[in-house]
């Protein structure tokens, strides 16, 4: 490629980063960077005390971080939050939140209505980013995320921008799934599209709404349906249930809970399924890389891997899995009656998975049991299901178990060759600092910003229990005050040399104090929940 060449590619991929990612400033390529995720704003108050289901209750702490930030980098300063801003699932003033088992959710009526009521919840916060803005260097650059993947229609982002009223195009929807700086070295993404996970929109951003009898609504995903017909009766009862990482603990206690109200077989079934689901990471993105060069040899045993998956395993798929087996614990399950009664619901969850998720459990059993499937005792025989089912599959699913986000990496790198730097959110679990390695032996910096929230987690929580006090007890007296006032954030300032430097902080502030501070080291033993790879 020649000189001139060369510099007409880059002043095009200039000009789209551009048109994407906002205005430009003079020297914007070492702008700083504030990543932050998962605030969930939802209902807020009813009655002058926050709903059960808020999860936002700390408008005092975003603000002062907003403040902190603004006053430290006085040339401007970009914000940037990675999804989840908003929680547009849990509102049961509005009908479409009480429908079941479909995928047309809300109208568009309807999801104006929750926004408007979110934007009247939190207006201390939306005053916040309006303040923020008025720095007129400063940036605020959002991407919706499964929560708010609503946010996506322009007639929903007008109603958030103008609530905000402030910025003009310095207050900035993505559309796409990433955000790249402007030099293109950080990519920013909520994460809620690379896993098998029931979150995913199968078109995004363009799948949003669907059609349903000739009426526009918004698509609801599994797992938008999970929660609304699962989580939150639980929440509305426990409503720390949001705040435990990691994700195993509110797991735990919400067995333990179903338990005591009755209903643990059909609850425990539902949330295996979710969180197999949920946590299928490296199979499903490695599928989507090879399914188009397989062999017909390869294609005909995979059908007939399926196949065997639904006439001969059934519940076995999710009960045999490391989680089965941990959940049987936590459920309690001592007896034969007790199985028996946990496998036949599982079997009714297992019989309502669609294609997709099917073939998914199926995956995964031939990874965990290195190609050898084996019918499951407890069902009908079938003749189909006589012996076990052996062959050498488990190379085309990625054998050796590589997280997802490798392949999403590479594919973002191999498209912008000047990445360094891979920035998510959506599990609400922080994570410092990973090397990732890619093929071409090139090394990313990944990091998980946490949900910009106070958490807790298992070390604190045991911390917190009275002699004799079991899960349920602590958790159901716990509140949200009694964690500690620390919200997590990736602050990203460029070097000399133009090298983006990133480090986890945790922003430490009581919600009756003016201000805050920074806690430079994210695995500070001040707050209550550390990032999952401290050391």
């Amino acid at each position: 490629m020649t000189h001139f060449a060369r510099l007409i590619v880059w002043v095009c991929a200039a000009l789209l980063a551009m048109s994407m990612n906002g205005p430009a400033f003079a020297g914007q390529a070492i702008r700083p960077i504030y990543v932050i995720s998962d605030l969930h704003m939802g209902v807020g108050k009813v009655g002058g005390d926050w709903h059960t289901l808020e999860d936002f209750r700390w408008p005092r702490a975003f603000d002062g971080f907003m403040r902190q930030i603004s006053k430290d980098h006085p040339d401007g300063v970009d914000l940037v939050i990675a999804g989840d801003l908003l929680e547009l699932w849990q509102h049961p003033t509005v009908a479409c939140a009480n429908l079941q088992d479909t995928e047309c959710g809300c109208s568009p009526e309807e999801m104006k209505q929750i926004v408007r009521e979110v934007i009247a919840g939190h207006q201390a916060e939306f005053k916040s980013l309006a303040s923020f803005l008025s720095n007129t260097h400063n940036r605020v650059i959002l991407l919706p995320g499964n929560h708010d993947a609503a946010l996506m229609q322009d007639e929903i982002w007008d109603l958030v921008a103008k609530a905000i009223s402030a910025g003009g195009d310095r207050l900035i929807r993505i559309k796409s799934e990433t955000w790249f700086s402007p030099d293109g070295k950080i990519a920013v993404e909520h994460g809620h599209q690379y896993a098998f996970d029931i979150n995913r929109f199968d078109d995004w951003p363009n799948g949003i709404t669907k059609n349903c009898n000739g009426e526009k609504r918004f698509f609801r995903t599994e797992g938008e349906r999970l929660v609304q017909t699962l989580y939150n009766q639980k929440e509305d009862e426990i409503p720390l249930i949001d705040n435990l990482v990691p994700e195993s603990l509110g797991i735990s206690i919400y067995s333990q809970y179903s338990d005591l109200k009755g209903k643990k077989k059909e609850d425990i079934s539902r949330l295996l399924v979710f969180i197999l689901l949920e946590t299928s990471f490296h199979q499903e993105m490695e599928w989507l890389e090879i399914k188009t060069d397989l062999k017909k040899s390869d294609k005909a045993t995979i059908d007939k891997t399926i196949d065997f998956c639904r006439r001969c395993m059934g519940e076995d798929l999710a009960l045999s899995s490391k989680e089965g087996q941990n959940f049987r614990v936590l459920a309690g399950i001592t007896t034969a009656e007790q199985e028996k009664e946990l496998r036949l619901s599982m079997r009714e969850q297992i019989a309502l998975l669609d294609e997709n998720a099917l073939r998914e459990l199926c995956l995964r059993a031939v990874d965990r049991n290195k190609g050898i499937l084996r019918p499951n005792p407890y069902m009908e025989k079938d003749p189909k299901c006589s012996g076990s089912l052996k062959y050498g599959m488990s190379k085309l699913i990625d054998p050796k178990g590589e997280h997802v986000r490798k392949g999403r990496i590479d594919v973002l790198n191999r498209a912008n060759l000047g990445m360094r730097m891979y920035v998510f959110g959506h599990t609400h679990e922080a994570t410092i600092s990973e090397d990732v390695t890619l093929p071409s032996g090139k090394t990313i910096k990944a990091f998980n910003t946490g949900a910009f929230q106070r958490l807790m987690n298992r070390k604190y929580f045991n911390q917190k229990r009275r002699v004799g006090e079991d899960d349920v007890t602590l958790v159901g007296r716990l509140r949200h005050d009694d964690m500690k006032p620390c919200y997590p954030t990736l602050a990203i300032i460029y070097d000399t040399q133009g090298i983006p430097k990133a480090q986890l902080k945790q922003w430490y502030q009581e919600e009756n104090e003016d201000g805050g501070r920074f806690l430079d080291d994210g695995c500070s033993v001040e707050c209550s929940a550390q990032p999952d790879n401290c050391r």
